[in-house]
C-alpha cells in the first residue's frame, strides 16, 4: 500500500514586505527618543543647607546673567539635614559640567566687601553657576553657602601669605596696591603647626605683574597707631579698610630680587607697613644684659642700636634673684644680627654652620668689648617714655669682658646718663645731710659775736682814728712839698747859669787852668742837671695832679672805706649770724 507523502514548501529567500512597518516604527521611535534626549539638557542634583528663595519650576540657573537651566524639584535629603535641588540645564552646558563646577544662591547680602544681590528683591533669588575648569563628569554637587571671591573666568594670579594671626582679615577683604584695590582674600586656614595662618589672595590682571619676589605684604586694616621709641606713627590705607580690613603690598626696586613670581608663591604678611622697612637677616645670636636701674619703658621688640643703626632686638625682660647674694636684678635678653655689624667675617658667615658662625661672631664681639663696647638704656621718645638699648664704644671706661657664667654670653652695661647724674646729685645731698648743720650754726653765731666785739673794741676805734689822722698829715706834707720844691729848683737853675758865666770869664784869662776847672764844673753841671730832673720829677709827683699825691690819697680813701665796710659788716653779722651759711638775704 502506498503511503502518500506530504508536500513541504521550501522557505522563500525574498524579504517580506510586512517587515517594513515595524522597522519604520522602530526607526521613528529611536528618532523621537534621540530628539527628546537632544532637546533636554543634563539633570543635576545640588545640595544646599536651606532652600531660602528657591521654588520648583520658577528658580532659574544663570551664568553671566544668562539663563542656562531651571529648578525642577526641591526636596529634603533622607536625613532631613540638607535640601536637594533637582535642576535641568540647557543642552549646550553639557560639555561644561564637571566636578570643578560650582553653584551658589544669589540673594540680597551685606558683607565686608559691600552690598550685593539687590536685584533679587524684584526678580527673586536664583542659582549662579561657575563652570570651572575641565574635570571629571558628575551630576551631583554641593552648593556654596557664600559666593566665591573669584570665578573660573577671572584673569589673575593666586598667592599665599603666612601670618602669625588672622587679625581683621576676612573672606573678600580687599588687597591694595598704591591704595587701589587690585584683588581680594579668597580663603584662609590654620596650618598644621597651629602657629601660623595661611591666607590665599587673588590679584586680578594686569595688576598681578607688579607682584615680585621682593614684594612686601602687610595688614592694612583700620588705623594703625604705634607709639614706640622712634616716635608716633599713624597709618590708614583707606576708609574701606578701616571698616572691613584689608591687605596692602608694594614692590621696592632696591631690595632683594625683583624677578616675576609664579602662582601660589608664599609671602610673609607683616603686621604693619613699618615692619616691612626692616631688612631681614637669617641669623641672630642671643646675648644677656643686666641693668641696675629701672627698665620702665623698655618693651619686648624694642630696637638695639649701635650709634643710631639698628643691629638687634630685645627678646625678653625678666626679674631674677641672684643665688649667691640674694640681690634682685633685671636680666634682658637681646638678639644681635651679625650681618648688621660689618666686619671682616660678615661675608664668610653665609652658608656656614650655626655653631661655627656663632663662634666667629662672638670672637669679633670680644674684640669690640676690649675696645670699650658697653650697653646702656636710652630714651627714644620723651613723649611716650619708650626706651631702647644703645651699644657704643667707651674707651675711657674701665676695661670689661664678656661673662660666660649663664645660658647666654653677658655683655657689660653702663647706667643711663641722666640716672648717673641723678645718682651723683643724690650722693652729694646725702653728704650734705650728714653735715652737723646745727653745730656749724652755733659756731657761726659765736664767731659773729666775737667778730662784732672785736670790731667795736676801743683798740679798733683808736686804730681807725690814727689812720684818719695819718691821712691828714700826709695831705699836709704833700701840700708843703708842692709849695717848696718849685722855688728850690729855680734857685738851682740860677746858680748853674752863674757858674757857667764864671767859667767863661776864667777861661778867657787862664786857658790851661780853666780847662781843668771847666771839666770839673762840667761834671758838676751834669750832676746839677740830674738833680734838677730829679727835683722836677719829685715836684711833678708831689703836685696836686702828681702820681704820688694821687696814690697817697687813694690809699687813704681805701683805708677809710675798708674801715667803714668792716664796721657795717660787723653790725650786720651781729644782727644776722646765719648769713655766714645762707648769704645775704
Amino acid at each position: 500500500m502506498d503511503i502518500p507523502e506530504a508536500n513541504v514548501d521550501e522557505p522563500s529567500s525574498r524579504f517580506s514586505p510586512i517587515w517594513i512597518v515595524p522597522i519604520v516604527a522602530l526607526m521613528i521611535g529611536a528618532w523621537l527618543v534621540f530628539k527628546s534626549l537632544s532637546e533636554h539638557g543634563p539633570v543635576i542634583t545640588i545640595q544646599f543647607q536651606t532652600a531660602d528663595g528657591l521654588e520648583s519650576g520658577k528658580t532659574n540657573i544663570r551664568y553671566r546673567d544668562v539663563n542656562v537651566g531651571h529648578v525642577n524639584d526641591v526636596r529634603f535629603s533622607k536625613d532631613l539635614k540638607t535640601v536637594l535641588v533637582s535642576a535641568e540645564l540647557t543642552p549646550e552646558m553639557r560639555p561644561f559640567i564637571s566636578n570643578q563646577s560650582r553653584f551658589w544662591v544669589i540673594r540680597p547680602r551685606v558683607g565686608t566687601s559691600g552690598v550685593s544681590g539687590l536685584g533679587t528683591l524684584i526678580s527673586g533669588a536664583y542659582i549662579q553657576m561657575d563652570p570651572g575648569p575641565e574635570g571629571d563628569r558628575t551630576k551631583t554637587f554641593i552648593g556654596l553657602e557664600e559666593p566665591p571671591a573669584i570665578t573660573s573666568d577671572a584673569l589673575g594670579t593666586t598667592y599665599k601669605l603666612l601670618a602669625d594671626d588672622l587679625g581683621s582679615v576676612s573672606m573678600g577683604s580687599p588687597v591694595y596696591f598704591r591704595q587701589i584695590p587690585v584683588g581680594e582674600v579668597v580663603k584662609y586656614h590654620l596650618l598644621e603647626d597651629h602657629q601660623h595662618v595661611a591666607i590665599t589672595i587673588f590679584i586680578r590682571a594686569p595688576h598681578d605683574k607688579f607682584v615680585r619676589a621682593n614684594s612686601k605684604f602687610w595688614n592694612a586694616a583700620g588705623i594703625t597707631l604705634d607709639l614706640n621709641s622712634e616716635g608716633v606713627h599713624v597709618e590708614m590705607e583707606s576708609i574701606v579698610s578701616l571698616l572691613s580690613g584689608g591687605i596692602a603690598f608694594e614692590s621696592p626696586v632696591s631690595l632683594g630680587s625683583d624677578e616675576p613670581t609664579t602662582p601660589n608663591h608664599v609671602f610673609t604678611l607683616y603686621e604693619n607697613h613699618q615692619q616691612t622697612q626692616t631688612t631681614e637677616f637669617g641669623r641672630a645670636f642671643p646675648y644677656l644684659l643686666h641693668f641696675d636701674d629701672t627698665v620702665r619703658g623698655l618693651s619686648i621688640g624694642a630696637p638695639v642700636e649701635f650709634r643710631g643703626i639698628r643691629v638687634g632686638t630685645v627678646k625678653d625682660i625678666a626679674l631674677s634673684r641672684d643665688a649667691k647674694s640674694g640681690a634682685l636684678n633685671i636680666p634682658v635678653v637681646v638678639e644681635i644680627e651679625p650681618e648688621r655689624i660689618p666686619n671682616a667675617y660678615t661675608l664668610t658667615l653665609d652658608g656656614m654652620p650655626e655653631h661655627k658662625a656663632k663662634a666667629i661672631h662672638l670672637a669679633y664681639v670680644e674684640k669690640l668689648v676690649q675696645a670699650g663696647l658697653h650697653a646702656r638704656l636710652q630714651t627714644g621718645n620723651l613723649l611716650t617714655g619708650q626706651l631702647f638699648i644703645e651699644l657704643d664704644l667707651f674707651p675711657d671706661k674701665p676695661m670689661a669682658k664678656i661673662l660666660y657664667d649663664g645660658k647666654y654670653p653677658e655683655l657689660p652695661t653702663l647706667p643711663r646718663p641722666l640716672l648717673g647724674i641723678a645718682a651723683s646729685i643724690s650722693h652729694v645731698l646725702n653728704q650734705v645731710e650728714q653735715l652737723p648743720i646745727e653745730q656749724i650754726g652755733q659756731h657761726a653765731e659765736q664767731s659773729a659775736a666775737a667778730f662784732s666785739r672785736l670790731i667795736n673794741s676801743p683798740e679798733i676805734q683808736n686804730f681807725v682814728q690814727q689812720v684818719s689822722q695819718a691821712s691828714t698829715s700826709i695831705n699836709q706834707l704833700a701840700a708843703t712839698i708842692n709849695t717848696q720844691v718849685p722855688p728850690l729848683a729855680k734857685s738851682i737853675r740860677t746858680t748853674s747859669d752863674q757858674a757857667a758865666s764864671f767859667i767863661t770869664t776864667v777861661n778867657r784869662q787862664t786857658p790851661a787852668i780853666l780847662r781843668d776847672v771847666k771839666q770839673a764844673l762840667s761834671s758838676a753841671n751834669g750832676a746839677l742837671k740830674n738833680a734838677e730832673k730829679t727835683l722836677s720829677s719829685v715836684s711833678h709827683m708831689a703836685s696836686p695832679q702828681g702820681q704820688l699825691n694821687h696814690e697817697i690819697l687813694t690809699v687813704l680813701q681805701q683805708l677809710t672805706s675798708a674801715a667803714r665796710a668792716v664796721r657795717i659788716m660787723a653790725e650786720y653779722l651781729e644782727r644776722h649770724p646765719e648769713a655766714l651759711l645762707k648769704g645775704k638775704l
